[in-house]
């Protein structure tokens, strides 16, 4: 396929790109978000995303332990299946809807997979109004059993610099790209998917902001349902983590591909822990042993806080 869109085309696709952006400076109705996934499907319709496989050995997971809960099966640390009437809208979930969110490893050492997860997970740990002593969290490490495809949104030099493979496929296909398109139509190109980087790795969070990456994700899922690539599903998202100033990666994944190319192998609680002279700082330390996970059970058989791992 190639893009030489007519000034009539562009005219349509710029006008459609602009409405879409009106919906982050203004309250967004619940009513209206069938119409915004409309119009990103249009827009999707027309201007090709970027696609990679995902063929890392693993990842991690964090679920945040409330009133002092223990954790005991994958089913409470992995995507909700027994209170999905709990689950408050994400930024690419909707009210009542289950997804698996997850960090990515990084190729810089210096980029931390397990802080990532942490502050992805438990964003009350920066919110200024919390007095909360300390967080608990449970830590899965889950193995990749095999490779599978999802749409990137990273697409700016600021979190690819930290990821060379992903960044050699991205831009591999942004210059396939622009081979086969005109300037103007390459132009349009890169400016829905630099908004879609952006809007994905947002900072200050609404319901607002939720409800346009949330309608996304039903677009690109309910697309490439129909439009197989190369006869595969896409099953998910690579997104920057906005609570790492967009060098950690995360990751979101439809239920299936949880079923079908995850397995919980080994689980740890983590502790950040206030420091009583810097309110807002924590230290952060194993809280618990690792454990294995067996028929998707574990079980934690002791408890310390007497090492600092890292500090945030």
């Amino acid at each position: 396929m190639k893009f030489n869109w007519t000034d009539n085309e562009l005219k349509r696709l710029h006008d459609v790109l602009e409405q879409i952006e009106s919906f982050k400076s203004k309250k967004i109705e619940e009513y209206e978000f069938t119409q915004i996934v409309d119009t990103f499907l249009f827009l999707i319709q027309n201007i090709p995303l970027i696609t990679v496989d995902i063929d890392v050995k693993g990842l991690l997971r964090a679920r945040p332990n409330q009133f002092e809960e223990v954790f005991s099966e994958e089913s409470e640390i992995s995507y909700n299946t027994c209170s999905a009437h709990l689950i408050k809208i994400g930024r690419f979930n909707r009210p009542n809807e289950s997804v698996f969110y997850g960090a990515l490893p990084t190729e810089n050492e210096n980029v931390s997979m397990l802080l990532t997860g942490t502050l992805e997970s438990c964003k009350e740990i920066f919110d200024d109004r919390s007095q909360k002593l300390h967080h608990d969290l449970t830590i899965g490490q889950w193995t990749v059993k095999g490779s599978f495809m999802i749409v990137n949104l990273c697409v700016d030099d600021k979190h690819l610099v930290n990821n060379p493979r992903l960044a050699i496929a991205t831009k591999n296909q942004i210059e396939e790209f622009k081979k086969i398109s005109s300037p103007t139509s390459f132009a349009l190109i890169m400016k829905f998917l630099t908004f879609i980087s952006e809007l994905s790795s947002l900072k200050d969070e609404t319901n607002n902001h939720y409800y346009l990456s949330t309608a996304l994700f039903c677009t690109i899922r309910a697309h490439y349902e129909y439009i197989k690539i190369n006869s595969q599903k896409v099953y998910g998202l690579i997104y920057p983590s906005s609570m790492t100033q967009q060098q950690g990666l995360y990751i979101v994944l439809i239920p299936e591909a949880v079923d079908k190319f995850l397995r919980l192998d080994q689980v740890c609680m983590y502790r950040c822990k206030r420091n009583v002279e810097k309110t807002k700082s924590f230290n952060c330390f194993p809280y618990s042993d690792l454990v294995p996970v067996i028929d998707k059970k574990f079980k934690f058989s002791k408890f310390d806080e007497s090492e600092n791992d890292f500090s945030i």
